[in-house]
Formats: C-alpha cells, structure tokens, sequence
C-alpha cells in the first residue's frame, strides 16, 4: 500500500520561532527600564535560538521526505513571503548575543541580513515577471522586504555602521508605502481572507513600530518629531486592529495565531522606548503591563496548540493542515 508523502511544512510556521525572540525583545527592553534582572530574557533568547534552529531542521528534514522542491514553496503566493521570518529571527538574535559575544553576534546578524536582502530581490524579481495576482497579497507581503529592512537598520545600527543602516530604512520605508498600500487595498476589495490567514493582517501594526525603533537606533535614541510621526502611524494601527479584534475573536484556533505576536511585540517596544524617552506618570506601570501582555500572548499560544495537536487523531499533520489549506485557497483564487 502507497503511503502519500507528507507534505512540506508551512512557512508559517516560523512565526513562533519570530514570537519567542519578540517575547525576548520585550522582556529585554522592559528588564533594563524597571531595573530588573536580565537573566529571564537572557532565556528566552537562548529559546527563541533552539526553536529557530529546530524549525530550520524541521522543515529541511520533511522537505527531503516530501519530494516538494523548496524553489516551489518560496514561488506560492501565500508561503513565499513568509520565509522572510527566519532572517527577521536571525538578525534579532544576533543583534542580542553581540551584546555578549561580539563578533558571533555580528557574523549571524549580517549573514542573515544579506541573506534577507538576496531572498528579497529574488522574490521581488519573481513577482515583476508577472507572477504576483492582486488577489494573492495579504498581510505577510511586508515581511521580506519592510520588516526585514526596518530590522536590519536597527542592528546594524547597533553595531555602528550607520551608512548601512540609513540604507536599510530608506529600503523599509520604500517598500512599506508600496505595500501597505497594496496589502490595504486587497483588504478592502476582497475576496476575505481564509481564517488560518486572518491573523497576518496584525502584521500592519509592525512596520510603523519597527520604522520608528529603527530611527532611534540610527539617531542614537534622540528623541525627534520623525519618531514622533511613526509612533503616531503605529497608534492608528493599534486602533485599526482593536476594531477588527471581534472578528479575530470568532477565528477558529490554528498555527497561524502565532502571527499575532510579533507585531504586539513590535507595539509594546515602541511604546517601551516612548516611556524611557518622555518617562510619563504611571511608565513602570506601562511597562509592565506591556511585558505581562505579551509574555500572555506567548503562554495562551503554547497551551493552544499543544491543545490542537494532541486533539487531533494525526496530531501535528493535521494542525499544520489548516495552514496548508488556507495557503492553497490563495493560491488557487
């Protein structure tokens, strides 16, 4: 009897990997404003790396088993831009353990970085061809080249090549504008989303909060009017996403929730960083309720998918079927 191959694993897939080292991030950012100990952030980091590193291994073993060539789901319109996830999540760690290593850290961060910056080109490539149909666009279309952009300007930032980093905001800032713009449209007009998808619309919050990080690391955190206008922009978003909450409510539970927690990651930093900068009444308070959401976000994501992959008779198989499905409903619209 013929066993059918299983397929490759969704791309998506790599949002928990992103919501670890977001969770990280926020936990970093938020110890070092309340004076706490950076020992918990310090482990999830090192979390966030063997997940990265676990997934990596993951989907290259399932994708020799499937016999599905990885050129075909970088090519999918709804998986190929998610595969922007793992140089955003490499970049991220680096940009972390160059804090204590230097040199490993700033090797892993630009290996991702240009790694991030070749995928880009070549999808960008692929699409100018005539391969990209309106009907495919949805939230995810601005991690390869907006996220990623936005990200690379903050570490290299970091690691003081400033010219770099200029490069990569002007890049990010580009290619938001064209994409928004695109993703909002496609939004608007429909056909609507299949539900495993839904979430990816959170990622509009992400590139103003990234955009403005980006410009304090660039500034040396002087606060300035630019940042101002992003921390704006990503308020507006915030709002947008509040009034869509109810709908997001009704979403039956799948691996694509991960999405959610990157981009209330990239929120809560922005408005981390407004709190160091003009430190209002109450900001430890903020802070901490900022940390405690997010970290929220993480735990309820653990305990529902280990809930949905034990419930299913296939376990894992299955739960990556609603990805899968969901995927391929855009890519035969």
């Amino acid at each position: 009897m013929d066993v059918e191959p299983r397929p490759r694993i969704p791309l998506n897939t790599f949002a928990i990997a992103l919501s670890f080292a977001g969770l990280a991030s926020v936990w970093t950012v938020g110890s070092k404003i309340l004076g706490l100990s950076d020992g918990f952030a310090l482990a999830t980091w090192v979390v966030a790396a063997v997940v990265l590193i676990a997934l990596v291994a993951a989907h290259a073993i399932r994708g020799w088993q499937s016999g599905q060539s990885f050129a075909s789901q970088l090519r999918h319109p709804a998986q190929g831009p998610l595969a922007g996830l793992v140089a955003i999540v490499g970049m991220l760690i680096g940009d972390h353990f160059a804090t204590i290593f230097p040199v490993v850290g700033h090797v892993i961060t630009l290996f991702f970085m240009v790694a991030a910056f070749i995928f880009a080109a070549w999808l960008l490539n692929f699409w100018l061809r005539g391969h990209l149909e309106f009907s495919f666009v949805h939230g995810g279309y601005l991690l390869p080249t907006v996220a990623t952009s936005f990200v690379a300007a903050i570490t290299t930032a970091h690691m003081g090549f400033i010219e770099l980093a200029v490069s990569a905001f002007a890049i990010g800032l580009f290619f938001w504008i064209i994409f928004f713009v695109l993703v909002a449209a496609r939004l608007a007009t429909g056909p609507a989303l299949p539900p495993a998808l839904v979430p990816t619309q959170t990622v509009l919050m992400a590139p103003p909060a990234l955009g403005g990080m980006a410009w304090l690391a660039i500034t040396g955190e002087v606060p300035s009017l630019v940042f101002t206008g992003f921390l704006a922009v990503t308020l507006i978003m915030v709002v947008v996403q509040l009034l869509w909450l109810p709908r997001y409510l009704t979403l039956p539970y799948t691996l694509g929730v991960w999405s959610f927690t990157f981009p209330s990651a990239a929120v809560s930093l922005i408005a981390m960083h407004w709190v160091a900068i003009d430190k209002p009444a109450g900001g430890a308070i903020i802070v901490a309720v900022l940390i405690a959401l997010v970290s929220l976000i993480v735990l309820m994501n653990i305990g529902r998918s280990l809930s949905l992959i034990v419930s299913h008779r296939r376990g894992l198989l299955s739960a990556e079927r609603d990805l899968v499905d969901a995927d391929n409903v855009i890519g035969a619209a």
